[in-house]
């Protein structure tokens, strides 16, 4: 059994943090639970349910095949940990939950920027580059 831990994260906003886990578990094919009381049990790759428990959770099956589940949950100062285990933090494609927090970082950032920059004034264009990265400029109106 895989040990669980909790990564600090950059997540202080609730409603971007779920915006980006909606989005990112439907990209996957999937749904996000959540719960009030953070109360959800995370499961393991064999299927057994955890002591962690997590106010959001991204199932083990939108993971991949040999994963475990990943958990948000709330920390005393608002922002957000992840519960991940340690096979699933790993670097490699056995790590596959890192890859989906990555994901999940992804397209926090990206909604932090547009919220941002939409409160200052600012229109986000968005542009792809030769390498296929993504260039936002601002414009204002």
């Amino acid at each position: 059994m895989s040990e669980y831990r909790t990564i600090k994260t950059e997540f202080d906003s609730e409603g971007l943090l779920v915006q980006a886990l909606e989005a990112i578990c439907t990209e996957l094919g999937g749904e996000l639970e959540t719960s009030l009381c953070n109360d959800l049990h995370l499961f393991g790759w064999h299927g057994q349910e955890r002591p962690e428990t997590a106010q959001y959770v991204i199932r083990r099956k939108l993971v991949g095949r040999a994963a475990n589940d990943l958990g948000f949950v709330q920390k005393d100062d608002g922002s957000f940990g992840v519960i991940i285990s340690a096979f699933d933090s790993g670097a490699d494609e056995v790590g596959r939950g890192l890859h989906v927090l990555n994901q999940v970082k992804e397209r926090y950032n990206y909604l932090n920027v547009t919220e941002t920059a939409f409160a200052a004034g600012y229109q986000v264009l968005e542009d792809v580059d030769d390498l296929g990265q993504i260039v936002l400029s601002l414009v204002s109106f």
